[in-house]
């Protein structure tokens, strides 16, 4: 059975205006040592922005663990929400063993 803890996070991104706030729903495993994680991310600044997104998986004692950035292709207009999603590699085919997901965006 997958458990993952959902964490969003907001964050400002650097020279101002632009704010995103995002967050991970759980994670499908793909193959041993593959994760699928979706991930949503919304601008609430004030300025359009193209989001970097920082995506980190792992399991309670950190043995098995996976990161990934993904950048967005294209500006996000203030109020503008998207979702995609991105397949973090796990360490040691640990996938199955993911029980925490986090994402940061700037």
């Amino acid at each position: 059975m997958l458990v993952v803890i959902a964490l969003a996070i907001t964050i400002a991104a650097p020279g101002g205006g632009t704010t995103y706030h995002a967050s991970a729903d759980g994670g499908t495993v793909i193959n041993p040592a593959d994760l699928a994680v979706a991930v949503h991310v919304a601008n609430m600044g004030k300025k359009a922005g193209t989001p970097s997104c920082t995506i980190q998986a792992q399991d309670p004692s950190g043995a098995y663990s996976g990161v990934d950035v993904a950048t967005l292709k294209g500006s996000m207009a203030p109020g503008a929400t998207t979702t995609f999603v991105d397949n973090l590699t796990i360490t040691k085919e640990g996938a199955q063993y993911v029980t925490d997901v986090s994402v940061k965006c700037s």
